[in-house]
């Protein structure tokens, strides 16, 4: 941009890629977003609480492949991660590595401290909520069986009854 006259110093010129080639890349994936208008509702909290106990199976059986021994609250890395929604027969020609790693990496909680430890690499058990509930939302309703049609979806997105399914995939 310097070079080409279109801007007259670099810091100019460092606003200008940010404003014109950056921004809609990065509004493109915004984690909060996701989290504020799709995530944090009621609904989906319900189904997270009710399943707590049995999430926490499934994330313990997943976890420590690559963990420290004898490492309590063992983390999830994407290998996990990836491996656990494959043997539960989520992952499929439409819905895979593309869409897992995406889905993994945007459910992380910013770390202060990323350029001195490897954790921030991988998923704690609260992120592991957020990573399940955003693939949920990539998957649509009619590839995911409804363990129970009698109560109807509350989330105007369906996402809590997406969740549920998931959750009850996973537990099998």
């Amino acid at each position: 941009y310097v070079k080409s006259g279109l801007a007259k110093t670099i810091s100019e010129a460092v606003e200008t890629i940010i404003e014109k080639d950056l921004r809609a890349h990065f509004q493109t994936h915004d984690s909060g977003k996701f989290r504020r208008q799709i995530l944090w509702r009621e609904e989906n909290d319900v189904v997270f609480s009710r399943l707590k106990a049995e999430l926490r199976k499934v994330f313990d059986g997943y976890t420590g492949k690559l963990g420290v021994p004898g490492q309590k609250d063992r983390p999830m890395c994407l290998e996990e991660f990836h491996e656990m929604l494959g043997n539960a027969g989520l992952v499929d020609e439409n819905f895979g590595q593309r869409e897992i790693g995406p889905c993994y990496n945007l459910s992380q909680q910013t770390n202060r401290d990323e350029h001195v430890a490897q954790h921030h690499l991988d998923l704690t058990f609260v992120e592991f909520y957020e990573a399940l509930a955003r693939v949920a939302h990539h998957i649509p309703p009619d590839k995911l069986s409804d363990f129970f049609p009698d109560f109807k979806a509350k989330n105007p997105l369906k996402l809590d009854k997406k969740i549920e399914s998931i959750c009850f995939i996973l537990f099998q």
